[in-house]
């Protein structure tokens, strides 16, 4: 059912190339075709019991090549089917019945767990180097350094973190400059430093508060000599980037087993609409060819008769 939506959306997107819409409208109408011919090709013995007897072109010429294009195109369908469905392991299913209770689950969800290894291997090997995209992420993280556009926004975004901790810097500023004044007074005045210790540091807090940091670090970043720092220390900065970063990008990439996880995890069902979606409109053209060349081959039999 979900086959004949696709087969049917297909027809109504004007966007689809025309081939593809013809083969959507094949698809649709030589599926019944088929399973009437096969139940016309069964109740004919039963109709020759009760003394109806078809006329000769159809029972010598149209049957024959209607029954082998039906078988063509019914096998192939009952192949693409076969990759599928089931989707769980279980004998309540058509294709268990057909094929003799063989065919329990389908091609693709008994053996998932496998494609998705394999499928994981051969993508870190061969379609995506982990070494070669991590070298590239690293790369770009250098030449962000290097656009002006990011090296604006990284000094707006400092100045907003200034201005949202301007307290916080302010105090821990202060207490620094305190020690350090304390330090000198007690050096140069000796005895009398315990006098000069209140007044320096009533000087330091009046001075050193958020609004007078914020103006000063936000000054400092605004200032060309900022913009040559960072120019200064890109270069080391990609150094440490590329030495110590490399190897763990690399190793958090984990393309393989990212690739393997999650094709295993993912719900066949939805993996097989998924592929509907992609691939329904070839599929019918390999159902639709299947009745054509069964229709060829049941056309040369009859003429060798």
């Amino acid at each position: 059912m979900n086959d004949f939506k696709t087969f049917l959306s297909v027809l109504r997107d004007r966007d689809t190339p025309f081939d593809q819409r013809v083969f959507a409208l094949l698809e649709v109408v030589l599926f019944p075709v088929s399973l009437a011919t096969v139940v016309a090709m069964f109740r004919q013995p039963f109709l020759r019991h009760y003394g109806y007897a078809p006329p000769t072109w159809l029972d010598k010429v149209a049957m024959p090549i209607l029954v082998a294009g039906a078988i063509g195109y019914l096998t192939n369908r009952l192949a693409i089917e076969m990759l599928f469905k089931p989707y769980r392991r279980t004998g309540r299913h058509i294709l268990p019945w057909l094929t003799f209770g063989y065919w329990k689950q389908g091609l693709v969800p008994r053996n998932k767990a496998k494609i998705a290894e394999i499928v994981g291997k051969q993508a870190e090997g061969r379609f995506i180097d982990p070494v070669k995209l991590a070298d590239d992420i690293c790369d770009a993280v250098g030449g962000a350094l290097s656009d002006p556009h990011i090296v604006d926004a990284m000094r707006e975004a400092a100045k907003r973190q200034i201005d949202a901790h301007g307290d916080i810097i302010a105090k821990a500023v202060s207490d620094h400059v305190r020690r350090a004044a304390s330090r000198k007074i007690a050096e140069r005045l000796g005895p009398m430093a315990a006098f000069a210790a209140p007044v320096a540091d009533a000087v330091i807090a009046s001075s050193i508060t958020s609004e007078t940091v914020s103006a000063t670090l936000e000054g400092m970043i605004d200032s060309p000599d900022a913009t040559n720092a960072i120019g200064a220390i890109r270069p080391e900065i990609e150094r440490l980037v590329r030495e110590q970063c490399l190897p763990r990008i690399q190793s958090r990439l984990n393309i393989g087993g990212r690739i393997t996880d999650a094709i295993d995890n993912m719900d066949v069902e939805e993996f097989h609409q998924v592929v509907n979606e992609v691939a329904a409109r070839h599929l019918g053209a390999i159902q639709v060819l299947g009745y054509v060349l069964g229709a060829i081959a049941g056309a040369i039999m009859v003429a060798l008769k």
